[in-house]
């Protein structure tokens, strides 16, 4: 697993398993005794890799994104994927069989790989390649409720079957914890129903009302939530100025130029944890 670091060293979000710290217990008498207690991350940040349909490059820089920006919380990272990037530590890596997150039933199987892993925390914040944490947030901006305003299959299909269904997949990191995914885990069979919009539907459903988030026609330029990147030839100087402003930014695949990337490194130059020294 990566080597853990604490809230308050390199980074303000710690990046780990669980590890021992050494502590001194004092006695009544003065006696002092060397003693070692366990320290649990507060959750786990998974991100997934589709060789062949991510771009490993985005993964890097995902994960040095969540390092840098995401405060006040204690993390273990793991990437679940159908292939082991070269960069990435093979001890944080879960080899998953699966094609595409776009494909609801490999989604699926990422959630059951993640319900067995022991290393996979009760709670989890789900990232993909594209997803990037463009400046210092904590994990209340993640875990707002977010939704588009789209009949999707996936939202059509949820309700067909009773639930108050909204689309969540919106391109941002979500947080959701084991015991969601049991209990969505009904829907799985039911064709075209994504992993987060199953999810959330389930959980929620008339309990919570989403912010909607709303990337059409320019609108996406209104509020902190999203810069969404989909030309194939994106323009620095927009990029840096929404950059400024958003919690998080999600590339599309055709949207990763180099320039893009040098973009990034500028802005998380440092090795992340998950890296290979």
């Amino acid at each position: 697993m990566a080597k853990r670091k604490t809230k308050n060293e390199e980074s303000p979000v710690g990046c780990g398993t669980a590890a021992a710290a050494e502590v001194v217990i004092k006695k009544k008498d003065g006696e002092e005794i060397p003693s070692k207690i366990v320290i649990q991350p507060d959750l786990t940040v998974v991100v997934t890799y589709c060789e062949g349909d991510d771009d490993a490059d985005m993964l890097k820089y995902a994960v040095r994104s969540v390092q840098k920006n995401l405060i006040g919380v204690d993390v273990n990272v793991l990437v679940v994927g159908n292939k082991k990037p070269d960069f990435v530590k093979p001890e944080d890596f879960i080899k998953a069989d699966i094609k595409s997150m776009g494909i609801w039933a490999d989604q699926w199987r990422v959630a059951d790989l993640l319900l067995e892993n022991k290393d996979v925390n009760e709670d989890i914040v789900l990232f993909t390649p594209g997803m990037i944490v463009c400046n210092p947030c904590m994990l209340c901006n993640i875990a707002v409720v977010k939704a588009n305003p789209e009949d999707t299959p996936s939202v059509k299909a949820l309700r067909a079957l009773g639930l108050n269904a909204q689309d969540y997949d919106t391109h941002t990191p979500v947080f959701f914890f084991k015991d969601m995914i049991r209990r969505a885990s009904q829907f799985k069979e039911v064709k075209a129903c994504s992993l987060i919009t199953a999810l959330y539907s389930v959980f929620f459903n008339d309990d919570v009302q989403p912010h909607i988030i709303e990337t059409k026609a320019g609108a996406w330029k209104n509020g902190p939530w999203l810069l969404p990147v989909i030309s194939s030839n994106p323009q620095i100087a927009v990029l840096e100025h929404f950059f400024r402003v958003k919690n998080f930014a999600y590339f599309s695949a055709n949207s990763c130029t180099e320039a893009v990337k040098q973009f990034l490194e500028d802005r998380f130059p440092e090795k992340s944890c998950i890296e290979i020294d």
